[in-house]
């Protein structure tokens, strides 16, 4: 093992070593340059790897003279991802470590630290935060296991902190203060038990308070709406929570509805579940809102449109991506259908009935438009 180790991906974006590494680094890092290597993008990710290639030249950074707790963070941030140290002989002829993977992922265009910066560090930032603090708590494996929902768990927290300030009843109201946090569940979902404390609404007391919070992702809903024919598309498929309630009726009707990965906007997130939940395309997206709806005990914030289509009869059926476990049955019903479902209170999901409800109101605006041709 090596005393230096060479650094040549996402770790050279300082903020996130010195996160990995719980201090500042910087006065302990130089230049370093591996030859007959590149450092390439890995096939259909954002992340760089390291590949063998006569003649090129991987720049990056030697971090040298790394004490043992900093080198077995940085081993366990990696090892999270499946990377080991094995050692690499630099340009200029010093032994070094390097983190790769056990086998040399498929890549394609050349990584650009800068540019991915830009994208992801904020969210590599905020979803390394939590990695690192289920450092010596937890195998790194199981950790990277949930590495997907971490990061989009990140992507939620850090859309919420850049919305602009609300206007209205609690606009200036103070954020509570953390007394005390712990992590009862962490799987594709996370539950909280929090202490909190705020000042009360007369000002005069300060109220600690336990909660405990069912930490979800952004999410977005869309309901498939043909003005042409009226109709509307619902997908339909089991709940688990409407199962866990005790209800017989577990199979549930609803707008299209995913979470949103990393980098999507809203819109990104309704067209690319309408394609793999019913395989519909939108002409244009109508905004109905952005909302929590169940905001006293889960951290779920969703945006819901109605999505403009073509809804032939024949586009129902049964579709889903395999790999998530989906299991889904489109079906294609008249507007009148539609309100009959919701007003008869059969089939009680807060989406549909927001988004029928909005449709009910705009029915006519939409109709005449696609009559005129817009």
């Amino acid at each position: 093992m090596s005393d230096a180790i060479f650094l040549f991906g996402t770790l050279r974006y300082l903020p996130l070593l010195n996160l990995v590494a719980g201090r500042d680094l910087t006065t302990s890092l130089g230049a370093a340059t591996l030859e007959d290597h590149a450092i390439n993008t890995v096939a259909g990710a954002d992340y760089p790897c390291l590949v063998h290639a006569k003649g090129e030249r991987a720049e990056g950074l030697c971090l040298r003279s790394a004490d043992t707790g900093v080198r077995d963070r940085l081993a366990f941030y990696e090892a999270c991802f499946g990377y080991a140290l094995e050692s690499v002989t630099l340009a200029n002829g010093e032994i070094a470590d390097v983190f790769r993977p056990l086998k040399e992922p498929e890549s394609d265009a050349v990584w650009d630290l800068e540019a991915w910066s830009t994208r992801w560090g904020a969210i590599a930032l905020e979803a390394a935060s939590e990695v690192m603090s289920r450092f010596g708590k937890e195998a790194p494996e199981e950790v990277g296991a949930r590495f997907g929902p971490i990061r989009i768990r990140a992507a939620s927290k850090l859309r919420a902190m850049a919305e602009v300030e609300r206007e209205g009843a609690g606009a200036a109201r103070p954020v509570a203060a953390v007394k005390k946090q712990s992590r009862g569940y962490d799987r594709f979902f996370a539950v909280d038990d929090l202490v909190l404390s705020h000042t009360s609404f007369d000002g005069q007391r300060e109220l600690e308070v336990e909660r405990a919070v069912f930490l979800m992702a952004d999410a977005v809903t869309v309901l498939p709406y043909d003005p042409q024919r009226d109709k509307v598309l619902l997908i339909e498929q089991f709940r688990a929570g409407i199962f866990a309630r005790g209800d017989r009726y577990s199979l549930s009707l609803e707008p299209i509805a995913g979470r949103m990965d990393p980098g999507e906007t809203p819109e990104d997130t309704a067209h690319r579940e309408a394609q793999e939940e019913a395989g519909v395309s939108f002409a244009r997206l109508e905004f109905i809102s952005r909302y929590y709806p169940s905001p006293g005990g889960t951290s779920e914030y969703l945006t819901s449109y109605v999505g403009i289509a073509d809804l032939p009869d024949s586009i129902a059926g049964i579709s889903g991506v395999a790999e998530e476990g989906e299991d889904i049955k489109s079906h294609v019903l008249s507007f009148e259908a539609l309100m009959s479902l919701v007003s008869g209170g059969r089939n009680a999901n807060g989406p549909l009935v927001l988004s029928a409800l909005w449709l009910a109101q705009n029915r006519s605006r939409l109709r005449m438009l696609a009559n005129a041709g817009a």
